[in-house]
């Protein structure tokens, strides 16, 4: 049955190719390149694209996508000063980051000649939830249908502004570090964080995103009323590696995109892998992380680690040259990961935490060795990957002797291996594969105009009647009037046993007076 309903969404791609505007100018450079095979696929099934965005987008070259490259005021370099930032100054300097990007951006020359050109399109692709909330104007504005796309699970930014609960109890805030599997002060500072931040958004962000949109679209309602309206969401997410939230029906989960379907290594390297006798050991810490730049001393320790072991190592190293680089290791600025951790040599990954690289490693059984995370949810994604047994998370101290002994530790523990080998059976027991799904919804939105169908009824309560507010007052207010009710009674009542044994006593008293008197 659900084949036969792939077949059909097939045949209706093909047959009635649609306009869809993909619009994400945002700072991340990540996001997008998520989803570049739905895209990819899309446009093979007939569908024309428009893809703005900040950067040029690599793999985007088929004849029925054009891409639109937007200015942006925040750059990629900046967004790496967060790292060593204190929790609220790092979610003030993210706020005021997209406060100033949609401000930015709805007053560069490029996009309002983008409006000018009054282009149609059958469907709206973004990612407003993800620091450009403004972006949900564009759709409005054009009329469109909407599709979310949100590149990690939901964070309490996102499902504040979607209108959905977040289960502080057991899904942690990533800006706290926290696995799932939180003890009483941190599932306590877990829900004091998503209590501050959903105030700070009600209270600051909110409304001063509104402005900045109400000033350049007037006749757009605000985006309290836009924002729920979106009914499905594309969510790079999997239960073999974050933990299960309450979802609705149109949150649904397509991790596995950014797994290449067609692998191949260099002949060279493919060669060099095949002849390692103890196997290789991967280490690639993502683009965030310029390795020439690297502290000495760490440096030093991985290098004469590397040099102890006998497995050959493939390290990624934007430099032409490594100086005492050790005789087993091989360099390589861009490495080509999914087809290295396919290939049945690769023994461990060293990485950064980076939730993608996490996820190909799931998917090919690979066990992990964390350290140096830098960025947003890397902190997160290395706490989570140690606590479901897939690795361990190395923080230090930086000695010969600690690194080596985890690296030993994951290579000839089995249990790492084994546990990941679970995960990534439940990583892809789906009835459709991530492709398929993807795909499927995104037409499903076109067919049926945004699908609205899907939302929730809640969305069209006020807060306080979403989250039974009214009720809970009203059943306080009735076990209150009913306590004063008692009380009342009681005290009336008390008043006429007073006064009945007042009566009672002075008959009592007449009685013994006559019965004295005679």
């Amino acid at each position: 049955m659900v084949r036969t309903l792939v077949l059909l969404g097939l045949l209706y791609g093909i047959c009635h190719g649609s306009r869809i505007l993909v619009f994400y100018p945002g700072p991340s450079t990540s996001l997008l390149p998520s989803f570049s095979q739905l895209f990819q696929e899309l446009a093979r099934r007939g569908h024309q694209l428009t893809v703005v965005t900040a950067y040029k987008l690599r793999g985007l070259e088929d004849q029925n996508i054009k891409q639109l490259l937007m200015d942006h005021s925040t750059s990629h370099d900046e967004m790496k000063n967060i790292v060593d930032l204190p929790l609220l100054p790092h979610i003030n300097f993210l706020w005021q980051m997209a406060l100033t990007d949609c401000e930015s951006l709805f007053q560069s020359v490029k996009f309002k000649e983008f409006l000018r050109a009054n282009e149609t399109y059958d469907l709206f692709i973004g990612s407003p939830f993800y620091f450009l909330e403004c972006s949900i104007a564009v759709a409005h504005h054009l009329n469109l249908p909407v599709l979310n796309i949100y590149s990690n699970q939901l964070q309490i930014h996102a499902t504040h502004l979607m209108g959905h609960d977040f289960p502080s109890s057991y899904v942690a805030g990533y800006d706290l570090h926290f696995s799932h599997k939180m003890n009483f002060w941190e599932r306590s500072l877990n829900s004091i964080f998503c209590l501050g931040y959903s105030i700070g958004l009600s209270m600051y962000y909110v409304p001063r995103m509104n402005g900045i949109v109400r000033e350049h679209f007037p006749h757009l309602p605000p985006l309290q009323e836009m924002l729920p309206q979106i009914s499905v969401t594309l969510l790079n997410t999997n239960l073999a590696v974050h933990p299960s939230q309450p979802r609705f029906p149109g949150i649904i989960p397509v991790a596995g995109l950014t797994i290449p379907q067609k692998l191949k290594l260099p002949k060279e390297l493919e060669q060099w892998m095949d002849k390692s006798e103890n196997g290789v050991i991967l280490f690639n810490v993502g683009s965030n992380i310029n390795m020439t730049s690297l502290a000495p001393e760490v440096l030093e320790v991985i290098l004469g680690v590397f040099d102890s072991l006998p497995q050959r190592v493939l390290m990624k190293w934007e430099g032409d040259e490594l100086v005492g680089k050790p005789a087993n290791v091989r360099i390589i600025k861009c490495i080509p990961q999914a087809a290295v951790l396919a290939h049945p040599k690769c023994r461990m990954m060293i990485t950064h935490g980076g939730l993608h690289s996490w996820m190909e490693a799931v998917h090919y059984s690979v066990p992990l060795l964390g350290i140096l995370p830098s960025f947003l949810d890397q902190f997160h994604n290395l706490v989570e990957m140690q606590e479901r047994g897939h690795g361990i998370y190395f923080k230090g101290p930086w000695t010969q002797n600690n690194f080596h002994s985890a690296i030993n530790e994951v290579l000839h523990n089995y249990k790492y291996r084994e546990r990941i080998q679970q995960a990534s059976k439940i990583f892809w027991d789906q009835p459709l594969n991530p492709l398929q799904t993807a795909v499927f919804w995104t037409e499903y939105v076109i067919r049926h105009n945004g699908s609205k169908h899907l939302l929730s009824p809640a969305f069209t309560l006020p807060w306080y009647q979403a989250a039974l507010l009214d009720v809970v007052g009203f059943l306080l207010l009735s076990v209150l009037a009913l306590v004063l009710l008692f009380r009342a009674a009681l005290r009336a009542f008390k008043r006429w046993l007073l006064d009945y044994e007042y009566i009672i006593f002075n008959k009592f008293l007449r009685i013994c007076y006559k019965l004295k008197g005679n």
